[in-house]
C-alpha cells in the first residue's frame, strides 16, 4: 500500500487520482462487511418508508410532505454514513504520503469519485424499491419524467450529504469523534429542512446552508405539493369540499413552485454543495502536516 503512494510524487495529479480510485475500489471489494452495509441500508430504509407511506401519498398535502421529508432524511443519512469515517481512518497513512508529495486534491477527488459511484448505485436501489410502494408522478418538470426527476434529486441529495461527510471526516482525527458529530449534523439537517418548524429570521438564513432544505424543495416541487388539498378534506363529499375550500385558504409555499426553473435551481445548488464541500475538505487537509498524531 505504501509503495503505491511512495511513487505518487513522480506522477501527475490525474495519474495519482486514477491510481487512488483503483486502489479504493480494490479495498472496497475486499471489505465484504462494508459492502453488505452499503447494499442493505437503502434496501431496508426504502422498505420502511414505503411501508408507512400508505395510500395517502400524493392524495393529501400533509401526508405527501411527511413522506417526502422522510425520504430526504434517509437520503441525507445514507450519504453521511457512507463517508464520515472515510478519511479520518486513513489519517496516519495520509500524513506520511502527503509529506511524500501526494496531491491532496487528487486524493479528495478519488474519494469523491468512488463515493459518487456508491451514491449512484444506492440511489438506484432506494428508488426502485420505493417504486414498489409509492406511485411517483409520471410527469416531470425538467426531464419530462417525474420518476427520473425524483431519482436525480435523490442522487444529488445523497451526493451532497456524502461530500459533507468527507468534510467532517477531514476535520476530525478519529472515527469515534466522527460518530459523535454525525447525529448532531443529522439533527441540524432535519430541523433546518423547514418541515418540522417554520423558520424565520436567523434560522432561515442558516437553512440555506443545509442539504435538507434544497432536497426538500426539489422533491416537493416535482411532487407539486402546492396543488394538493389539505387532509382536512378527507372523507368529505364534493359539496363539503367546495364549501371548505371557500372558507379555508391553503397557504401555498413558494419554495415548492412546480416550475422547470425552480427545479433546476435546486439541482444546481445541491451540485454546488458537493463541489464546495469537496474543495473545503482538500483545503482542510493541507494542515495535516502539522498533525501531532
Amino acid at each position: 500500500m505504501n509503495n503505491t503512494h511512495a511513487k505518487s510524487g513522480n506522477r501527475s495529479a490525474f495519474s495519482q487520482m486514477c491510481v487512488l480510485i483503483v486502489r479504493q475500489l480494490y479495498i472496497l471489494k475486499s471489505n465484504i462487511k462494508k459492502l453488505l452495509m452499503i447494499t442493505l441500508l437503502p434496501v431496508i430504509t426504502a422498505v420502511i418508508v414505503g411501508a408507512v407511506s400508505g395510500d395517502k401519498m400524493y392524495a393529501y398535502m400533509e401526508d405527501t410532505k411527511s413522506t417526502l421529508f422522510t425520504i430526504v432524511c434517509v437520503s441525507v443519512w445514507i450519504g453521511l454514513f457512507n463517508s464520515i469515517q472515510e478519511i479520518c481512518q486513513e489519517r496516519g497513512i495520509l500524513k506520511r504520503e502527503y509529506m511524500a508529495n501526494l496531491n491532496l486534491f487528487s486524493y479528495i477527488m478519488s474519494k469523491f469519485a468512488v463515493q459518487a459511484i456508491l451514491c449512484f448505485l444506492q440511489s438506484i436501489v432506494f428508488f426502485l424499491i420505493s417504486c414498489i410502494f409509492i406511485d411517483f408522478p409520471d410527469k416531470g418538470l425538467v426531464t419530462g419524467s417525474g420518476k427520473l426527476d425524483i431519482f436525480i434529486s435523490l442522487f444529488l441529495i445523497m451526493l451532497a450529504s456524502d461530500a459533507m461527510g468527507l468534510l467532517i471526516s477531514s476535520l476530525v482525527k478519529s472515527g469515534d469523534i466522527a460518530n459523535i458529530i454525525a447525529p448532531v449534523v443529522l439533527i441540524l439537517q432535519l430541523v433546518m429542512s423547514g418541515v418540522l418548524f417554520k423558520l424565520e429570521g436567523f434560522s432561515e438564513y442558516i437553512s440555506y446552508a443545509t442539504v435538507s432544505k434544497w432536497g426538500m424543495e426539489s422533491l416537493g416541487s416535482v411532487s407539486k405539493l402546492n396543488s394538493m388539498d389539505s387532509n382536512i378534506m378527507e372523507g368529505k363529499t364534493d359539496m363539503e369540499i367546495q364549501s371548505l375550500k371557500s372558507l379555508i385558504k391553503v397557504e401555498k409555499d413558494h419554495c415548492f413552485d412546480a416550475t422547470n426553473e425552480h427545479m433546476v435551481k435546486t439541482w444546481l445548488i445541491l451540485m454546488t454543495f458537493s463541489v464546495v464541500l469537496m474543495l473545503l475538505a482538500a483545503l482542510v487537509l493541507t494542515r495535516i502536516s502539522k498533525d501531532s498524531r
